[in-house]
């Protein structure tokens, strides 16, 4: 008695565990991948064995005596190994659904795998009229027949097929997977070994539900490669899919969607919110392919990955078998759709906008080696030569320029390939020297020579962009240190800042920091930053400010004439110098209305009390023109270009 109530224990919480794995996978909507049709499949097994077995714990003390009981058992056992024996085949199937070689199987083979699988149904369909499988004695005492040590030796042998499978693909898929599989394949394999070696410990069926709670709670799980608010796969499911394909050698093209104008949009909408649009987006894409092949590397940028039909004629009956789930038409077509879709105004909110974006098409391995080449084109900005356009071929080769600076920013920080250079600032009445701006210079030994503003984007990207800063303002410090800018005169040195910085905990204390170590009078350094701060940024920008002016540094707004920020809330912060970009100062040379502009601009800021210096200062004509707007400081290749720290003290001396 104590026996089959054991029994009974461990087959209804071997029931219950799968059906809760059932419930969640339902729940989660996990059901539109290969690998999810076929976990649920083996869920089910698992849950109508339990069932069965159940019900054998409760009717096996009567069938010696009851004839109902009899029959209920023998149906029951019946069921059992129709059901069971789908469960090895079954998670062979899952497997190579896991590990992405469902995708290279060929037809050939696939039947052969099927063939020993129907065997073993034919032989458990037919127990009735052969009793192969199991017997019942004339005293009602159920026996093992010859049939169920086939069955258990062809399920072996799929068990040790999946075992190759999963060394196959070892480098194919990720460490997550290969533990979790090798995890339900241990504990299948243990609970089988336990229940044949102890027949009266019923633990098979217990250990197969715990092995796809494991799946389930690892495989199955896409919490971390999904975002919550859109349910759209991220970055991070776009690699593993990507070194999935590239591990198996399956070619795949990747189709990309950037959206160029979302910053329009938000604005046009009020919102400061993109999961919107995100999952517009996804609501349109999804009527081209599955769910499983979109993902959103960032707001507004998109990739679809087309694993086309194979030309093969030996996978014509796979394919037909996968064709559910997988996409129904040419990496083209879905790029021709994708572009007339934005010929058509976007509802968002409820604002109709129409929108621009750039669709690019590449093929791996063909035209890209691997996953982080897909990474540089969804990443990579797009010049505006191409932008709105559809790019392919060389038209993407921006994105392996992009993939060149992240080398060469990488090796100028470990190989010491950075260098500062100096561009001098002069008084604009007597041409006396003020002070200098320190500009950081990348001279690569493999790619040449990086503008700054190419590196700089990248940099901030990839996290580089304290460390690079750091190096300049160091560089800065060891001259001031030395006391020969003093000795020419220079009252200060400008060192440019990223707002990103800015925004970090703890900045301000570090710089504070960085400069007494060098013994330096903070007022001899002017931080520079650009007028384009976001509008989110000013307050805790300000406090930046505010707490290192208190302690004596100075600040510039950098590129004053080019940003879109709000003027109100740049001037708001307490810079001490405004430096007009020279596109103002240019353009003020072409025509009046570009003078007016520059002489409106000089007005403005004298008004607010700061001091101007104009950048791109390159003829006597410029100048002359300055002096009567009485600008304070000049900067530009008239006076010097930017150059190396022993160039500055050449022009210094001389």
């Amino acid at each position: 008695m104590e026996n089959i109530q054991a029994d009974l224990a461990l087959h209804i919480t071997a029931l219950l565990l799968s059906l809760t794995c059932l419930v969640f996978t339902l729940i989660q909507k996990r059901t539109d991948r290969y690998q999810n049709v076929a976990y649920m499949v083996l869920l089910v097994i698992v849950i109508i064995n339990s069932c069965t077995e159940a019900i054998l714990d409760l009717v096996g003390r009567d069938i010696q005596v009851d004839d109902t009981a009899f029959l209920v058992a023998r149906i029951c056992s019946y069921l059992y190994f129709i059901i069971h024996t789908v469960l090895a085949p079954g998670f062979f199937y899952y497997e190579l659904c896991v590990t992405g070689l469902i995708r290279k199987v060929k037809d050939k083979r696939f039947l052969l795998y099927m063939a020993f699988f129907i065997f073993m149904e034919i032989l458990a369909i037919s127990q009735p009229f052969t009793s192969w499988v199991f017997y019942y004695d004339e005293a009602r005492v159920f026996h093992r027949g010859w049939a169920e040590v086939v069955i258990y030796v062809i399920s072996a042998l799929y068990i040790a097929v999946s075992v190759i499978s999963l060394i196959r693909t070892w480098r194919a898929i990720t460490s997550r997977k290969k533990l979790s599989i090798a995890y339900f394949l241990t504990i299948v394999i243990a609970g089988i070994l336990i229940q044949m070696f102890i027949p009266s410990l019923k633990a098979e069926l217990f250990a197969e539900s715990l092995a796809m709670l494991g799946l389930m709670l690892t495989v199955e799980s896409e919490d971390d490669s999904i975002n919550p608010d859109t349910g759209i796969y991220n970055r991070k499911a776009l690699m593993m899919d990507l070194n999935n394909y590239r591990g198996l050698g399956i070619p795949v093209t990747a189709v990309f969607v950037k959206v160029t104008d979302l910053d329009m949009m938000l604005k046009r909408t009020g919102s400061t919110n993109t999961d919107g649009f995100t999952e517009i987006m996804s609501l349109f894409l999804r009527t081209l392919v599955p769910r499983n092949y979109i993902y959103s590397t960032s707001p507004g940028q998109f990739v679809i990955l087309v694993n086309e039909k194979h030309k093969d004629g030996d996978r014509k009956f796979m394919e037909k078998l996968l064709s559910r789930l997988e996409i129904k038409m040419p990496a083209e077509e879905v790029v021709n759709r994708v572009i007339n879709r934005f010929d058509a105004e976007w509802l968002v909110g409820r604002s109709e906008i129409l929108l621009d974006a750039t669709v690019a098409i590449a093929r791996m391995p063909e035209e890209l080696s691997d996953a982080s080449d897909i990474l540089y084109i969804a990443d990579s900005s797009v010049p505006r030569s191409l932008s709105g356009r559809l790019l392919k071929g060389e038209d993407l080769s921006f994105a392996l320029r992009r993939m060149e600076v992240e080398k060469a920013l990488i090796r100028g920080l470990r190989e010491d390939e950075f260098e500062v250079y100096y561009q001098p600032t002069f008084y604009t009445e007597d041409f006396k020297l003020y002070g200098a701006e320190a500009l950081l210079r990348l001279k690569d030994s493999v790619i040449g020579n990086v503008p700054p503003d190419e590196f700089i984007p990248v940099a901030e990207q990839m996290g580089l962009i304290d460390e690079i800063s750091e190096f300049v303002l160091r560089d800065v410090c060891k001259f001031l240190a030395s006391g020969v800018p003093q000795k020419f005169g220079m009252e200060s040195i400008n060192v440019n800042l990223s707002v990103l910085q800015c925004l970090k905990k703890d900045f301000a204390e570090k710089i504070k920091e960085l400069v007494k170590s060098y013994k330096l009078s903070e007022d001899l350094v002017n931080f520079e930053i650009t007028e384009s701060v976001e509008p989110d940024d000013y307050e805790i920008l300000s406090k930046v400010m505010g707490d290192l002016k208190k302690a004596g540094f100075h600040f510039s707004m950098d590129d004053y004439g080019t940003g879109y920020s709000n003027m109100q809330s740049s001037f708001s912060l307490d810079f001490d110098i405004v430096k007009i970009d020279k596109s103002i100062l240019w353009a003020a040379e072409k025509n009046e209305f570009g003078r007016i502009v520059l002489e409106n601009s000089i007005n403005m800021i004298r008004k607010m009390d700061r001091k101007i210096v104009v950048e791109g200062v390159e003829t006597k004509e410029q100048i002359e023109m300055l002096k009567k707007l009485k600008v304070e400081y000049l900067q530009g290749y008239y006076f010097s270009k930017p150059v190396p720290k022993d160039e500055l003290i050449e022009i210094l001396k001389n």
